[in-house]
């Protein structure tokens, strides 16, 4: 298990809901399990810790899962969070890819049911589109701005930024005092839009920057976030997650 701890506070969310909430996000996977916890205060997160749990690409299935539950639940006991926020199944095309990882999604939620956590579910488009502005995002775009958001003094890896990422959609959702979670109500749309306010925050500030340094003109930090933030290329699935490596 890799682990960073940048604690820096980041996003501003509405003035509303409850006061405080520590978020646990999952990002599943048999081989590679994504987490991240984030702490939201009132109208602040940060970020409290992440990593990712790898049992080993070698061990069997059943024994990288058994691996899994152990360090997920002494994870969950340790850090004793108030939530799980965890990307919802979709539709693979490789059926023992969706299988692997049904079996690891469902690890996790029982976990959180044994440790009496509610779990909420955001479908995977739904969260790239909230941090990066497109439900095509790659793996790198979903990094640099899990970072931002965050106030990160470094990406993440690509797992943990999942995870990180999904905790911070749930956040968002969760301090409005109206509309539902799970992705699909008035608070998952108002989440995205909290969201989008601080990304182009963000995004604006760079731009003063660089007329302060520059004038008008471009520069490379400019031409670096135009690249970060570039719709995708359309593909066949959702490239979240390899369908070899469950």
């Amino acid at each position: 298990m890799t682990t960073r701890k940048p604690l820096a506070s980041a996003s501003t969310l509405p003035a509303a809901g409850s006061p405080s909430e520590l978020i646990l996000g999952i990002d599943p996977g048999s081989r590679r399990m994504g987490w991240g916890i984030v702490r939201r205060v009132g109208s602040k997160l940060s970020c409290v810790d992440f990593g990712v749990l790898a049992p080993g690409d070698a061990r069997p299935v059943p024994e990288r899962l058994g691996a899994l539950l152990g360090a997920l639940e002494t994870l969950v006991a340790a850090q004793r969070p108030d939530a799980l926020a965890i990307e919802a199944a979709f539709v693979r095309e490789n059926a023992r890819t969706a299988l692997v990882l049904g079996q690891a999604r469902g690890l996790a939620l029982a976990v959180a049911s044994r440790a009496g956590l509610p779990v909420f579910e955001y479908e995977p488009a739904l969260v790239k589109r909230t941090i990066v502005g497109t439900g095509r995002a790659e793996k790198a775009q979903m990094q640099a701005m899990v970072k931002v958001l965050l106030g990160l003094d470094a990406e993440p890896p690509e797992d943990a930024a999942d995870a990180l990422a999904v905790a911070v959609m749930h956040a968002h959702a969760s301090a409005l005092p109206l509309g539902g979670h799970g992705g699909h109500g008035m608070g998952a749309d108002a989440a995205a839009a909290g969201v989008s306010t601080a990304r182009a925050r963000y995004l604006a500030l760079v731009s003063d920057s660089r007329k302060a340094r520059k004038g008008t003109g471009s520069s490379r930090d400019g031409a670096a976030w135009a690249k970060v933030l570039q719709r995708s290329t359309p593909t066949p699935q959702d490239p979240s997650h390899k369908e070899t490596d469950p």
